[in-house]
């Protein structure tokens, strides 16, 4: 497992190496792509890196590569957002960097633990296990099922104070239906009043899903849900997806993977003789 020390390093490295293959995208030829990386990151990367990075000869981080970018990442990073949270702990001398997901719905549970195992190249996916009783008697809700992996790079990228740093560094533009379609699984749900719609405190990543629905077509607002509370709870946001076209293009590129929310979608779009 990497030391701390060496988190942000690894990082750097990583954000060159996507640079350097947007610049590859543009037609830029390894020349021009050094020169840029050196503007832009007062960084020097030989030409025969480079060249071995779009080749897909190499990659900057070596062996500590632990995941793929894949539209399961981007259902991993979505419903983590969402419902997900962090454990480090440092066990019998090694460090664990482990990502949790909470969940009541064991088909979402089951759905998230799958698409990790794929992203992290792992053979068998990683099984959700039951939560203990005292675990809603502390936290006050009452999630049935808990999914969890160690990787230390996403343990990195994956902050909730910083939403757009997975959207650049695991290139979650790449797969919108994906990444939304964990986040709806995680904070969504469809009604007759507001369509199809997810609620979060996080406002900033509710814009960032905006973005990334608009990319395939499906127009959204984001706006205050309530006023914030005098006892000091947070502000919540809220993401509405109400046009016609939008909730036809949801229904049909990104859906639920939970069977409930997924039957509210569908009685949804026949009373309305969608579908």
């Amino acid at each position: 497992m990497l030391s701390n020390k060496y988190l942000g390093d690894y990082l750097l490295q990583l954000e060159i190496y996507n640079f350097a293959m947007r610049l590859r995208g543009m037609n830029m030829g390894c020349r021009r792509i050094r020169r840029a990386i050196i503007e832009a990151y007062n960084k020097e990367v030989p030409e025969k890196t480079i060249s071995g990075w779009i080749s897909g000869r190499h990659h900057p981080l070596g062996n500590t590569v632990k995941f793929r970018k894949c539209p399961e990442l981007g259902y991993v990073a979505g419903g983590w957002f969402g419902d997900g949270s962090k454990i480090y702990r440092y066990n019998n001398g090694h460090r664990q960097y482990r990502l949790t997901l909470r969940v009541v719905d064991y088909d979402f549970a089951e759905a998230w633990g799958r698409a990790a195992a794929i992203a992290t190249g792992k053979a068998q996916p990683y099984k959700p296990l039951p939560i203990k009783e005292d675990y809603s008697k502390k936290f006050g809700h009452k999630p049935r099922w808990q999914v969890a992996f160690c990787n230390v790079l996403l343990f990195q990228i994956l902050d909730k104070n910083d939403p757009w740093k997975a959207y650049e560094l695991l290139e979650l533009y790449s797969y919108p239906e994906a990444t939304l379609s964990g986040f709806f699984d995680a904070d969504g749900w469809a009604s007759k009043k507001a369509y199809v719609y997810a609620e979060n405190t996080n406002y900033d990543l509710l814009l960032m899903m905006q973005e990334l629905a608009s990319t395939i077509n499906i127009h959204s607002r984001v706006y205050a849900k309530t006023k914030k509370n005098k006892r000091g709870k947070r502000q919540k946001y809220i993401l509405v997806i109400y046009k016609k076209d939008s909730v036809i293009n949801f229904y049909r590129k990104v859906g639920f993977k939970i069977r409930r929310k997924q039957a509210k979608l569908i009685n949804l779009m026949r009373e309305k003789k969608w579908i």
